[in-house]
């Protein structure tokens, strides 16, 4: 799947990334004392190993996304997905640390070979040139500022200590908090969220492996949204999706969701609990990322995953496969047939770098030209399944059904080449406004409630923005920091779960 420049980001990144390496090698060639050249160019190959590895996962140089799945628990729960990555990733660590070890040897050497007074001015002058100039392209650029700033930001949060102080110093004192929610329920409301797929994966070159998806496009109501920062991974999404708030939570990202307890901040749960709603969350591992926890502080009624199902020897390290997600789904939309519910899918087997396979799907999927494209057409085939199961059990007209991306595919973006603009979607049989504006993540609770018909007196994010919305994400990521922060109470107890 990988594509030669795409492999780091594109071509621009790859010059980059060699910059930081000469850039290296020019300064260690300047240390004398071995120790110390042996301690800077440990220090240099880490860094430069970790550019390297954000730029394979996020196509960017080390922000906030990076540091968010650049945990211990993270690397666990899925480095071995990533094993040939990590060799060549220690061998390039071993071979930088030896070049840059006898940078200052290979500089000697060249000095002598240069004996004359001339010879050694231009050899040294040469070296603060490439210096100069090699640090000027990576500042003047602008892509390593731009994507480290997420992450140089969440340093420096401001200090409130109550929620309210924190919504007033923002100017969001009117901001309506979970319990002074008031809503009317509306129709029932079922959201899948599909891992990855985005809006290239809908066009042309790709209509083959999402027929069921493109027809619903034609059929339903479809408009497309675009990834913003703080929401360019799962739960960092679906935190988004029930909350409008990009995920920013600091030193702290995905353990911040872990041993959440109470949510300050207003989110779908509470309006779907407020109106009466049964409300369920099917996923492959809720406990990954903290997400069990979060939803759990969301109030929302039931979460099923791989801890209260009976293994089918199908699981992958994301738990659940796709196809038993939407099995549970149709089993609990059996028994809520009469009520009033709101359930949530996330989706899994689409997942970077390459999907994982379920050889259950052959027979009712073509064969396709490699693993990841052969679960994108399964999913596509379980949503149109599910989709017809709603109109075969008289539940469509009922239920709003909203069909989405959690975010861009991460890795090697090459086969999107042809797509146009790489950009998320939303497809949905509910009414949506017609808008002028360019739609975010943090647009969803708000498009969610309004094509459900739920009338409520909640006020988004979205809503004290003008003008462009990732701008004003990117200018005020410490003030959404603080609000995250002091929203989702975290505390070591056991939370029960139906």
């Amino acid at each position: 799947m990988y594509n030669g420049f795409y492999f780091f980001g594109g071509k621009t990144y790859m010059v980059l990334l060699l910059l930081f390496v000469l850039i290296s090698l020019l300064l260690h060639s300047y240390v004398k004392n071995s120790r110390l050249r042996l301690l800077f160019g440990l220090i240099s190959s880490s860094f430069i190993i970790a550019q390297g590895f954000s730029l394979f996962f996020t196509q960017g140089f080390i922000g906030y996304q990076y540091y968010v799945h650049f945990t211990l628990r993270g690397i666990f729960d899925v480095g071995a997905l990533f094993w040939i990555e990590v060799i060549i990733a220690t061998v390039s660590f071993v071979l930088l640390n030896v070049i840059f070890f006898y940078s200052y040897s290979f500089n000697k050497f060249l000095e002598k070979k240069n004996n004359n007074e001339r010879g050694q001015q231009f050899l040294q002058y040469s070296k603060i040139v490439l210096l100069l100039l090699a640090s000027s392209i990576i500042l003047f650029q602008g892509n390593f500022l731009r994507d480290s700033k997420t992450l140089a930001q969440l340093f420096l949060p401001k200090g409130a200590q109550k929620f309210d102080e924190v919504l007033e110093e923002n100017n969001m004192a009117d901001y309506v908090r979970p319990s002074s929610i008031v809503a009317k329920k509306g129709k029932n409301i079922l959201i899948i969220s599909m891992e990855s797929l985005e809006r290239g994966l809908l066009s042309k070159k790709y209509e083959h492996l999402t027929p069921n998806l493109n027809r619903l496009k034609k059929k339903w109501n479809a408009i497309d949204i675009y990834q913003n920062e703080g929401s360019s991974w799962t739960s960092g999404s679906l935190y988004t999706m029930m909350t409008g708030f990009p995920a920013f939570f600091g030193l702290d990202p995905n353990e911040s969701f872990n041993d959440s307890y109470y949510s300050n901040i207003s989110s779908l749960g509470h309006v779907f609990k407020l109106c009466g709603y049964q409300s369920s969350f099917i996923i492959g591992m809720a406990d990954f990322s903290g997400t069990l926890d979060m939803v759990n502080s969301f109030k929302i009624d039931e979460v099923y995953d791989i801890r209260n199902t009976k293994r089918t020897g199908y699981e992958s390290w994301f738990g659940l496969r796709d196809k038993d997600l939407f099995d549970i789904a149709k089993r609990e939309l059996k028994k809520v047939h009469d009520e009033s519910f709101a359930m949530i899918i996330s989706t899994s087997d689409t997942h970077f770098p390459d999907g994982f396979y379920d050889d259950r799907m052959e027979g009712k999927v073509a064969k396709r030209e490699n693993k990841l494209e052969f679960m994108i057409s399964a999913l596509d085939y379980q949503v149109g399944s599910l989709v017809t199961f709603l109109e075969e059990n008289n539940l469509l007209k009922s239920t709003t059904v909203y069909i989405l991306p959690d975010h861009l595919k991460m890795g090697d973006p090459s086969m999107f080449e042809g797509t146009g603009e790489r950009k998320l979607f939303v497809i949905t049989n509910g009414e949506i406004d017609e808008r002028t504006d360019k739609l975010y993540q943090i647009d969803l609770p708000k498009i969610i409630l309004e094509g459900a018909k739920i009338e409520h007196n909640l006020i988004f994010l979205t809503d004290y923005i003008n003008g462009d919305a990732q701008k004003f994400i990117n200018n005020h990521i410490n003030e959404i920091t603080e609000i995250n922060t002091h929203g989702l109470r975290n505390k070591n107890i056991p939370i029960h779960t139906k």
